[in-house]
């Protein structure tokens, strides 16, 4: 089943072709609305989310001379790593919070900034995605044809129907389980 997953100020959504919220990962939402659950993992891994805050300590362990080229550093590591993978500006302002921490400066902090606002201009922000939902099968089924006209026996034949009835698979966590579509 085709749906579309969007993150808007940090939550995931589940809609599906009449644009109807069908999950998240909000759990006031999923009460208020009566909705499914989302794995926040799940989604991450579809958005194709990093860990910038984590990029960025990496890079100020290999001995750089400033926080300001550790941030550059760690910044150029998540876009090689990601090279279709659009950063959020939420993930920006984290990583340029961890910069200002680890270089406790103003310039540092400036300059951090001026780097990622000359960065997000040339970025777009993707906030919808479109996936499935994985399915399983609940009920499956056949039927038998035969040729009365010829030998019963001989010309009868099976035709599989496949899958009649299914529904969404759930993660150990009750979640549903969603796949970007390629």
């Amino acid at each position: 089943m085709k749906a579309k997953l969007t993150k808007i100020t940090g939550i995931y959504t589940l809609l599906d072709d009449n644009d109807r919220m069908v999950a998240s990962d909000d759990v006031d939402m999923q009460k208020d609305y009566e909705i499914g659950k989302l794995s926040t993992k799940n989604c991450d891994e579809i958005f194709k989310i990093i860990d910038v805050e984590k990029l960025a300590e990496e890079s100020w362990g290999d001995k750089i001379s400033s926080p300001y080229h550790a941030y550059i550093e760690g910044f150029n590591k998540a876009m090689e790593l990601n090279k279709d993978k659009v950063f959020t500006l939420e993930d920006m302002k984290k990583a340029i919070n961890l910069a200002y921490v680890i270089g406790k400066s103003d310039d540092t902090y400036q300059e951090c900034e001026k780097f990622v606002c000359e960065q997000l201009q040339s970025i777009q922000q993707p906030t919808e995605i479109e996936v499935t939902i994985e399915m399983e099968c609940l009920v499956s089924g056949s039927f038998q044809i035969i040729d009365f006209s010829i030998d019963p026996i001989k010309t009868s034949g099976e035709v599989d129907l496949g899958c009649v009835e299914e529904r969404p698979k759930l993660d150990s966590e009750g979640c549903l389980i969603l796949k970007r579509v390629v």
